[in-house]
């Protein structure tokens, strides 16, 4: 089945907001859209546009989301030597993406 989540009902909405306002989504969101639209990969400060360190932050709480919601134990983003952070999915920006 091929089903269509926004980022809150994926486990990426920010939850810092007030009760009964609508929510945003959190930083592992926004670095998850830029690798989409860098198909996939993150290789360094430039691409994600955060500092290195933050980075590792938010790809652990992708991971996290990631795991838990596919119910997988093996690293869906593993940081390869050379490469960067590379997506073990398919993951890219849709035309209407940039609409």
């Amino acid at each position: 089945d091929l089903k269509t989540y926004n980022y809150g009902e994926f486990g990426f909405a920010d939850g810092r907001g007030k009760r009964g306002k609508k929510t945003k989504p959190n930083q592992a969101w926004e670095l998850l859209c830029k690798m989409a639209e860098k198909n996939g990969i993150i290789k360094d400060e430039t691409d994600a546009g955060s500092p290195w360190p933050k980075v590792e932050k938010r790809m652990q709480e992708i991971r996290k989301v990631f795991r838990k919601h596919f119910r997988v134990s093996a690293d869906p983003i593993p940081f390869i030597k050379g490469t960067g952070y590379r997506a073990r999915f398919k993951i890219s920006c849709a035309p209407s993406y940039n609409a």
